[in-house]
């Protein structure tokens, strides 16, 4: 089994240097980061649990849910998160709430009695009643994919990404527009997209318009049938 020396010889650095890369200490520059965790990767090193996880002071878990695991945006999310945490010797514990509010207040509830040392979080309506809660057990919690009004966020500019497909189907040539979008999810997508075609003299026909449940997206993704039908619709 390797060492964390083999790996500081892989990666032709100091072994403080790996551990600080392991610790994601700020002041490691990205190719030093990178170069170790690329000797990592090749010698299959694995970081030992620090001996404050090992007095119980620290779990090493990071909880993570999300809505489902079919939306292959959210696999995608959930393969970087296990790659950083490995990096820095964490285990991931992954659930998910299928956007059903009283599963995800279970799930949270759940994660934190199993003892998690932070929270990454997709959640439901259910993060305002929660709020408070979570921010009581002092455990960090970073939403992500959305804005959070409570927690640290990270999300894409959807005003940005929306105006960019409009724009697209504008200068192809395209005269009629529509959407199929989740009701409560995509609405400032929605807008975005709709007034860069109206500004451009061009109209979103009403019949063109579907507006689906929260969550019934992948649903709908995971029955082509379904889904041929409303594109059919848009036709």
């Amino acid at each position: 089994m390797a060492s964390l020396k083999d790996v500081a010889k892989k990666a032709g650095v100091s072994t403080a240097t790996v551990s600080r890369v392991l610790n994601n200490h700020p002041g490691v520059i990205p190719e030093t980061r990178q170069a170790v965790r690329d000797a990592m990767d090749f010698l299959c090193y694995v970081p030992m649990k620090s001996a404050v996880q090992l007095n119980g002071k620290c779990s090493g878990l990071i909880g993570v849910v999300l809505p489902n695991l079919v939306n292959p945006h959210f696999c995608e999310l959930l393969a970087t998160f296990e790659e950083e945490a490995r990096y820095i010797g964490k285990s991931v514990i992954v659930k998910t709430h299928q956007n059903q509010p009283q599963q995800d207040k279970h799930t949270i509830h759940s994660l934190i009695g199993m003892g998690i040392d932070s929270l990454l979080w997709v959640p439901t309506d259910a993060e305002a009643e929660l709020s408070e809660w979570l921010s009581a057990t002092k455990i960090p919690v970073a939403v992500v994919t959305q804005v959070s009004r409570f927690f640290h966020s990270v999300s894409i500019n959807q005003t940005k990404g929306a105006e960019s497909i409009a724009a697209h189907f504008i200068h192809t040539g395209h005269t009629a527009f529509g959407f199929i979008a989740q009701e409560g999810v995509d609405n400032r997508k929605v807008s975005a997209y709709s007034k860069k075609i109206t500004g451009h003299g061009l109209q979103l026909a009403l019949a063109h318009q579907f507006w689906i449940g929260k969550g019934e997206g992948e649903k709908t993704s995971g029955h082509i049938h379904n889904l041929d039908v409303i594109i059919d619709k848009l036709k």
